[in-house]
């Protein structure tokens, strides 16, 4: 219905992309995936056409997130790699720092946390204080790089962190990965009935953030 309204002649084409954004989110969440499509490549062209490079930016991480969710580990390095080159060239810090860290984020889902280092480059020393968001995701790529490099107590440690930090939000997703994470460092020491606790509370958050998929490849596991 805003999309109707703001059709009208004389409108701004900017309030037309912001409903656009909305309408992007429902389509794919109705699994209309077709229009959804249409919807992005018109988003695309418009923020291309007004220079607003931080927007295409940011829109291209996260696709590439959610190409790498869908397990699309090609296509999600690509498109994520571009974001980050295309934010260091055209956009600002901030901007910057999201393309990186949806790229290392990307790199420990397609089973690479050895990349992690070049892609987040300097802000693996930072404490991201833009947001609790985007302080949890940064805690768990170290978290996934401690792992992978055998340091399992510092990986637990950032984890738990991680929880403490998203405990009283809506950040179910994160969670999900936390204890997913938790479950993972509990088969490494044996301890299987802890990690069907953990497992059973990353398919409870996942389900409960809207992952079915996820959800149910970890209830399977």
């Amino acid at each position: 219905a805003a999309r109707a309204f703001y059709a009208q002649p004389g409108e701004s084409d900017s309030l037309k992309a912001e409903v656009d954004t909305y309408r992007l989110d429902a389509l794919k969440s109705l699994g209309r995936l077709g229009e959804a499509d249409t919807v992005a490549r018109g988003l695309r062209a418009y923020w291309r056409s007004v220079g607003n490079y931080a927007r295409l930016t940011v829109f291209d991480a996260n696709d590439a997130y959610e190409l790498a969710v869908a397990k699309n580990f090609d296509e999600a390095r690509r498109l994520a790699t571009s974001a980050a080159r295309r934010a260091k060239d055209e956009c600002g810090d901030w901007v910057e720092r999201i393309t990186r860290l949806t790229l290392a984020e990307v790199e420990v889902m397609s089973g690479h946390p050895e990349n992690v280092r070049d892609a987040l480059e300097a802000d693996m020393a930072e404490q991201w204080g833009d947001s609790v968001f985007n302080r949890s995701r940064h805690l768990m790529v170290l978290a996934a790089v401690a792992q992978h490099e055998g340091r399992p107590n510092e990986a637990r440690g950032i984890t738990e962190r991680v929880i403490e930090l998203v405990e009283d939000t809506n950040l179910r997703g994160v969670q999900g990965q936390a204890y997913e994470m938790l479950a993972d460092l509990a088969v490494q020491e044996r301890d299987e009935s802890r990690s069907r606790d953990m497992r059973s509370k990353a398919v409870a958050l996942f389900l409960a953030d809207g992952q079915v998929a996820r959800a149910n490849e970890i209830a399977r596991t």
